[in-house]
C-alpha cells in the first residue's frame, strides 16, 4: 500500500519489468509466478511512465511474465502519469509481454483521481513488432472517481501503428474479460478524455501488405454500465 506521497522518473508503482536481448546468446527474461495482495495507493503518485503498472517492457526478443496476479490494483488517492493504472505493457524488436491470470479488478475509488497524458485505466498494451497477451483478466474495471486522460479515460485493448514500409507487426490480446459479479466495466465517476471515454478494442494501422498487426479481445464479459458522466473527444 502507498500512502503517501511519490515521485518517480518512470513507473511509481511497478510490479514486473523491463526484459531485453543481452547479447549473442542470451536473451533478457523476466518472470514472477505469484504475487498476491494487491495494490492499493491511498496517496499521491507523480511519474513520468505508469502510475501503477503490473506488466513491463519487453524488447529485442526479451520475454518478460507475470503467471498470477492476485488482489487487483486500487486508486484511492491521485496519481498523475502518462498512464495511470496500466496492467500489460509494451513489447518491441521481437518482444514479449505477458500476463497470464490477473483478478481483483481494477477500481479508481470514489474521491480518488487520475490524470493521465494517455490512458487513465489501460489493459492491454502497445506493440511493434512484439507481442502484449493477457489471458484471463476477472474482477472488472470500475470509476467512481475522476479519471482525465489526454487519450482514453479507460482503453481495454491495444495499439499499432507503422509510419513507414520498414516497420514489422505483431499483436496485443485480451484472450478473457470476466466482471466477477457486477458489470464488466462501470463508471458512477467522471470520465473527461480526448479520445474515448471507454474503448474496447484499439487500433492498428499498417503501411504496407507485408505488415501484419492484431489487435484482439477474444471474450468480454459483463457489458458495459455508465451511472456516471463521460465527456469524449471520440466515442463516449
Amino acid at each position: 500500500m502507498c500512502s503517501s506521497d511519490l515521485t518517480a522518473a518512470i513507473d511509481g508503482i511497478l510490479v514486473g519489468g523491463i526484459a531485453r536481448y543481452l547479447g549473442r546468446t542470451t536473451h533478457g527474461v523476466f518472470a514472477i509466478a505469484t504475487f498476491a495482495g494487491g495494490i492499493t495507493n491511498s496517496g499521491t503518485i507523480s511519474a513520468s511512465g505508469g502510475g501503477i503498472v503490473v506488466g513491463g517492457q519487453a524488447m529485442l526478443y526479451g520475454q518478460l511474465t507475470i503467471q498470477s496476479f492476485v488482489g487487483g490494483a486500487v486508486n484511492q488517492g491521485t496519481i498523475s502519469a502518462q498512464n495511470g493504472i496500466w496492467v500489460g505493457g509494451a513489447a518491441a524488436g521481437g518482444g514479449q509481454v505477458a500476463v497470464s491470470t490477473f483478478s481483483g479488478g481494477i477500481t479508481n475509488a470514489a474521491s480518488a483521481t487520475i490524470t493521465a497524458t494517455q490512458n487513465g485505466i489501460w489493459l492491454g498494451g502497445q506493440f511493434s513488432y512484439g507481442v502484449v497477451s493477457i489471458s484471463s483478466f476477472d474482477g472488472g474495471i470500475t470509476n467512481a472517481g475522476t479519471i482525465s486522460a489526454g487519450l482514453n479515460g479507460i482503453l481495454v485493448g491495444g495499439n499499432f501503428y507503422a509510419g513507414s514500409v520498414s516497420a514489422y507487426g505483431g499483436s496485443a490480446t485480451v484472450s478473457t474479460f470476466s466482471s466477477g459479479l457486477g458489470a464488466g466495466i462501470l463508471n458512477s465517476g467522471t470520465i473527461s478524455a480526448a479520445g474515448a471515454g471507454i474503448l474496447i478494442g484499439g487500433s492498428a494501422i499498417v503501411a504496407n501488405s507485408f505488415v501484419t498487426a492484431h489487435v484482439a479481445v477474444s471474450s468480454f464479459g459483463g457489458g458495459i454500465s455508465n451511472a456516471g458522466t463521460i465527456t469524449a473527444g471520440g466515442a463516449g
